[in-house]
């Protein structure tokens, strides 16, 4: 897969809306997130996070392809090498601010990938309620 970034793909797969949560998603959402975990760290803070701007709001059924390079992730501590074993963390945010989940967001996650794993799938399993 080339994308034409100048360094190895950290993560790359798509995010999975599920029918279920057809009743969930709001039309407003533009944004998504992917947030990369070291999750062999003790640490809550994330590695860092990737900032995808959506043309249109996802559709339950449908799916979202995304990719993770150094230069795409906004990283937490510059200098910092990626880590080796990751937790992948996608949010179909509301209102497009980074920080926690706010409600109306939708979140899923992928445990156990390994740094340039490619094709991962994460499924939006979470909604985050009032």
């Amino acid at each position: 897969m080339n994308f034409g970034e100048k360094s190895n793909i950290y993560v790359s797969g798509e995010v999975v809306i599920p029918e279920s949560f057809s009743d969930k998603i709001n039309s407003n959402i533009s944004t998504l997130f992917v947030v990369v975990y070291d999750e062999e760290s003790p640490m809550p803070m994330p590695y860092g996070a990737m900032k995808l701007r959506l043309d249109q709001a996802p559709e339950a059924g449908g799916s979202l392809p995304f990719f993770v390079t150094k230069e795409r992730l906004m990283v937490m501590r510059e200098n910092q090498p990626p880590p080796y074993k990751l937790r992948v963390k996608a949010r179909l945010d509301l209102d497009g601010n980074a920080g926690r989940d706010q409600p109306g967001d939708l979140t899923g996650e992928a445990s156990g990938v390994a740094l340039g794993t490619q094709d991962i799938t994460i499924t939006i399993d979470k909604y985050i309620e009032n």
